[in-house]
C-alpha cells in the first residue's frame, strides 16, 4: 500500500507541477463547478438555492469519483508501462493507484460539501454511513478498473470509447436533475441505470437520509459481479500484460 500511496503522490505532484495551489485547484474547480451549476439549474428547477446547492454538491462529488475513475481506468497499466516492464511487482497494484487517486480527488470536494452543510444547517446524523456506501462503491471501482486497464492495454481505442460512453452517462444519469423529474415510459432510462445506483448510495447520506433498499440490493449485486469477474479475467490475462503495455 505504500508504493500504492507514493505512485498517487507522484501523480499529483506531476499534474500541479510549477502551480501556486497544487492541489488546492481540484477544491476550487469543484467549488466553481457545484456553485455555477447551482446557481443556474436554481433559475431552471425553481427550488431553494440552500437545498439544490447540497444536491448538486453530493451529486457531482459522487460522479466525479466515479466518472474519473472509470475514464482513467483504460491507462491504468499503460501509464505506468516503463514500472511494469522494468520490475517484477504485483500488477493488482496499478488498478489501486488509479481508484485510490480518484478517492483522494473526492475527499478533497468532501471537505468543501461538509463545510457547505455546516454553513446551511444539514444534518450530519446519516454522515456515517458514507463510509459503508463508499466500501460498496469501490468494491465495485476497483474490479472494474482492473479489467477496464487490461482491456485498455490490447485495445487502445477503449479509452475514447469509454470517455465517450461517460459522457452520455452523465446525460442520463441523475446528476444535474433528480428521478422525480422523468417518468412514464422514459423511467426505465434511469431504472436501467447502473450509474444512477451508485451515485445514489454516496450521495444520499451527504444530503442526510439513506440510501434506498433497492439502491443497496442492486449496488451490492454489482459489487458481487464485479469482484467475482475481476478476479476471474485478471487470472486469465494478467500474465500478458508486459508484452500489450
Amino acid at each position: 500500500m505504500g508504493f500504492v500511496w507514493y505512485l498517487t503522490q507522484e501523480q499529483f505532484k506531476r499534474q500541479y507541477a510549477r502551480t501556486k495551489l497544487g492541489p488546492l485547484w481540484i477544491v476550487l474547480t469543484q467549488f466553481v463547478m457545484i456553485g455555477g451549476i447551482g446557481l443556474v439549474f436554481f433559475t431552471i428547477f425553481h427550488r431553494p438555492l440552500d437545498q439544490f446547492l447540497l444536491f448538486i454538491s453530493a451529486s457531482v462529488l459522487s460522479w466525479n469519483l466515479v466518472s474519473v475513475t472509470i475514464t482513467t481506468s483504460t491507462a491504468a497499466f499503460t501509464s505506468q508501462a516503463s514500472l511494469i516492464q522494468s520490475f517484477r511487482m504485483p500488477l493488482s497494484i496499478f488498478p489501486l493507484q488509479t481508484v485510490v487517486y480518484s478517492f483522494v480527488v473526492f475527499l478533497h470536494g468532501l471537505g468543501i460539501h461538509l463545510l457547505l452543510m455546516l454553513f446551511l444547517g444539514a444534518s450530519f446524523a446519516k454522515l456515517p454511513f458514507l463510509v459503508v456506501s463508499l466500501a460498496i462503491l469501490l468494491a465495485i471501482l476497483y474490479p472494474t478498473t482492473a479489467v477496464l486497464g487490461i482491456l485498455g492495454a490490447r485495445f487502445r481505442d477503449l479509452g475514447p470509447l469509454v470517455g465517450s460512453i461517460m459522457y452520455m452517462a452523465f446525460l442520463v444519469t441523475p446528476i444535474i436533475w433528480e428521478r422525480t423529474n422523468i417518468g412514464g415510459k422514459m423511467a426505465w432510462i434511469v431504472d436501467l441505470n447502473p450509474f444512477y445506483y451508485m451515485i445514489e448510495i454516496v450521495r444520499r447520506p451527504m444530503l442526510g437520509t439513506l440510501p434506498s433498499a433497492t439502491s443497496m440490493i442492486v449496488t451490492l449485486l454489482m459489487a458481487v459481479v464485479s469482484i467475482t469477474t475481476g478476479e476471474l479475467f485478471f487470472r486469465r490475462y494478467a500474465r500478458p500484460l508486459p508484452f500489450w503495455v
